[in-house]
């Protein structure tokens, strides 16, 4: 899938918060520009991350499972992760929107 690859290269490049804290401080201090959540995160979580992301004005779309979105970028099982680079964010929303 064309938006988890870009995700790996965003993560390779330092543009990538992995993890919820990492991504809560991201949307809190105005560096996420997209935040991608794991179609199985537990529903706790996720309500979190689009109740700060809602907050903060900050666009987020569902993908795979945690363990896809994980493998993806090279790390155990991520049910979040937060893209900061504008570029990066604008290209995988479009490929995962277009399912690829």
């Amino acid at each position: 899938m064309k938006g988890l690859s870009l995700l790996g290269l965003a993560q390779r490049a330092g543009k990538l918060a992995s993890g919820y804290e990492a991504v809560r401080r991201a949307v809190l201090g105005g560096r996420a520009r997209l935040i991608v959540i794991s179609m199985d995160a537990s529903a706790k979580t996720a309500e979190r991350v689009r109740r700060i992301a809602e907050a903060k004005r900050v666009p987020c779309v569902e993908v795979a499972s945690m363990r896809e979105l994980g493998q993806a970028i090279g790390q155990p099982d991520r049910a979040v992760v937060a893209v900061l680079d504008q570029g990066f964010a604008r290209a995988v929303r479009e490929a995962l929107l277009r399912g690829e």
